[in-house]
């Protein structure tokens, strides 16, 4: 994870969580989870956690967020830090696609470059991670959304659209 490169003390913070997927991935950088949250996106995260933040807490994000929680933790009395610790880039070389593509989305970043280099083909099938990033989708694009938000259950879903 990019934020140890930045920061060791991180690992003695207080630290939540959205999704098991991330909790594992902090238990796995022996780090220790305070709280998991299954919210469906990073303002009902924001909302959940509000009440249980103690101090000052250090938002760890990607350079482009389409969420609110920052504002919504500082608008209720929060002392919040933001750090950036990755960036979705876009390559502009086009691959050939073939029909019947069953397509992972996994943020809005995901969604403009794809966008952004193809065009849209009829026979895709395409899984979006969550509301949010199905909300960046072209309006007449049918998708699936897994029950849980993560990569893992992403995959799974879009096997069974093979």
């Amino acid at each position: 994870m990019s934020i140890n490169k930045i920061t060791p003390f991180w690992k003695n913070k207080t630290i939540f969580a959205i999704g098991t997927q991330t909790a594992n991935q902090i238990l796995d950088l022996d780090a220790k989870v305070n709280f998991v949250s299954n919210a469906k996106s990073a303002n009902e995260f924001a909302y959940e956690i509000k009440d249980k933040i103690i101090g000052s807490t250090l938002y760890v994000r990607a350079k482009k967020v389409e969420s609110n929680l920052f504002e919504i933790l500082k608008n209720n009395d929060i002392s919040i830090e933001e750090i950036t610790t990755y960036e979705t880039s876009c390559q502009n070389k086009k691959t050939k696609l073939s029909n019947n593509c069953v397509l992972i989305f996994t943020s809005p970043s995901t969604v403009k470059c794809f966008f952004n280099i193809y065009d849209w083909n009829e026979t895709y099938k395409v899984v979006a991670i969550g509301k949010k990033t199905a909300s960046f989708l072209p309006t007449n694009i049918e998708y699936k959304i897994p029950k849980i938000q993560s990569v893992k259950y992403c995959i799974e879903l879009a096997n069974t659209l093979i």
